[in-house]
């Protein structure tokens, strides 16, 4: 959704299948804005005049563009979203369309939200989910259950987690009022069904080097960083690489990578966690070290 009222958002309805929209912008106070989209859409998409059947713009034409789209779409319907102010007021216009945009971007994401939840609560598998205490939705573990990982760092709650048709992910977290709904079932049993649940989908490849070992965890769906929560995680890893101390890198939630703590790959962990893109959630990327005494958080990306 646009939410910047400079820049004109123009809509072109093709004739092609059952209705193609081609979409470009230009500066909101240039004159000839509609000519200026559909030269982009015309060199982008091929797009010719004849096909287009309506278009919409975010501002209302100028009388510039109102003849251009005469000649070149003299058949075509023509709405906006909003009217062009007086010449010399687009400063207060273009700030009351922005709290408008802005308040319809916030309406947008919360319906997707919404159905994401709704679709995840309707189709989704009970998995753990990993909360950084640094993230700034920590406040939201008050009403979940969840277990702790690392005292006042690091904890693990519920949701019900499914792919949406749309290639998304879709989250319902289990809060405790939730958890009334449907019963009050045993905490224990609802992280051991969870625990299944991520196990059966986890893969596990290996990457040997001068460096030494690297054990790099997937699965197929998400949540893949969710094992290091797993019972006995540290030391069936501790097992595989022949270590007493591990050093565990979590870029993102879908993502674990695993190496001995002495090894070469733990300046290239670390830097891996500080570069990460993930944009913060629940979790913070973070690096843990795991060893026969439990498990620290030592670093987690600014």
């Amino acid at each position: 959704m646009n939410v910047d009222p400079t820049r004109n958002m123009v809509v072109f309805l093709l004739r092609r299948g059952e209705g193609e929209h081609a979409i470009a912008d230009a500066p909101t106070r240039d004159e000839d804005g509609v000519r200026q989209a559909w030269q982009v859409v015309a060199a982008r998409d091929g797009a010719r005049p004849e096909e287009v059947v309506a278009l919409h713009t975010e501002w209302a034409t100028t009388d510039t563009d109102a003849r251009f789209i005469g000649e070149f779409f003299p058949q075509a319907q023509v709405t906006h979203n909003f009217d062009r102010p007086e010449p010399g007021d687009w400063d207060r216009a273009f700030a009351e369309v922005r709290d408008i945009m802005r308040q319809a971007h916030e309406e947008q994401l919360a319906a997707e939200t919404s159905d994401r939840m709704r679709h995840a609560e309707e189709n989704g598998e009970l998995l753990p989910v990993l909360w950084s205490a640094a993230s700034p939705r920590s406040g939201m573990l008050q009403s979940l259950p969840h277990q702790t990982l690392v005292p006042g760092r690091l904890h693990v709650a519920l949701a019900m987690v499914a792919p949406t048709p749309r290639g998304t992910l879709g989250m319902s977290h289990l809060t405790h009022d939730t958890r009334q709904r449907i019963g009050e079932p045993p905490v224990a049993d609802l992280f051991d069904e969870a625990y299944g649940a991520l196990s059966r989908g986890l893969r596990i490849d290996g990457r040997e080097s001068e460096k030494g070992q690297l054990l790099t965890l997937h699965r197929e769906g998400s949540l893949a960083a969710s094992a290091v929560a797993l019972p006995g995680f540290g030391e069936r890893m501790m097992e595989v690489l022949d270590t007493d101390r591990l050093v565990v890198g979590i870029p993102c939630p879908d993502d674990l990578v695993v190496a001995a703590a002495d090894s070469g790959w733990a300046p290239e962990i670390q830097e891996m966690v500080r570069s990460s893109p993930y944009p913060t959630t629940e979790l913070v990327p973070s690096v843990l070290l795991i060893d026969r005494a439990g498990i620290q958080l030592v670093g987690e990306r600014e």
